[in-house]
């Protein structure tokens, strides 16, 4: 290799944590969290739990089923359409699940699965990968309710929690700032070094 270029990437949304959730998300998404969790406990049994090693596959599995219910009210597919990525992602999820980096949370309302949120935590960082959400419980906002429960989850582990690629506006309404990537791009030698030697 004869070298690199770095340049700019798409910038990640992200949350700095470290001196406290309360601290880092806007006082208006607190508010609304306080709502949303409020009218959920009115409306009936709403909990969120933790995915375990012996239910992970289960859950990941209803996370599939429900993301792409939600990208077929948008007309849409979802990045989960083809098997070999959700075989990927079951995998994946398996083997974080044993190296105790999986963050994968279970939203329930009366013994009904309704949201899961794909998340793993390293290195002081909690990475929210990918949600799916019942789009027939949007009154009761799981979404809203499983982020807020994530972003306390990693604010008592983690410095950060990073939204990953994308600007959609639902990240900067929890008061997250861009963060830069980079793509390096390595060259390859363009010749061997031909010279004869003695």
């Amino acid at each position: 290799l004869s070298g690199f270029s770095r340049d700019l990437g798409t910038v990640c949304p992200r949350l700095d944590l470290r001196s406290g959730m309360e601290s880092a998300v806007a006082p208006r998404q607190l508010t609304k969290l306080g709502y949303y969790r409020r009218r959920a406990d009115r409306e009936g049994h709403f909990s969120i739990r933790t995915a375990s090693l012996d239910d992970c596959d289960l859950m990941m599995q209803n996370l599939f089923h429900l993301h792409a219910a939600r990208w077929r009210t948008r007309g849409g597919n979802g990045v989960l359409h083809d098997p070999s990525v959700r075989q990927f992602h079951l995998d994946a999820a398996g083997e974080m699940a044993r190296a105790g980096v999986l963050r994968l949370y279970v939203a329930g309302f009366n013994a009904q699965t309704i949201a899961v949120l794909y998340a793993f935590a390293a290195h002081g960082c909690t990475s929210y990968y990918l949600g799916g959400f019942d789009p027939g419980f949007d009154k009761l906002s799981p979404g809203m309710l499983l982020i807020g429960h994530a972003l306390e989850a990693a604010a008592r582990e983690s410095h950060c929690f990073d939204f990953l690629r994308g600007e959609e506006s639902y990240k900067y309404a929890w008061g997250a700032k861009d963060t830069p990537t980079w793509n390096l791009t390595l060259a390859p030698a363009s010749s061997l070094d031909s010279t004869p030697h003695s």
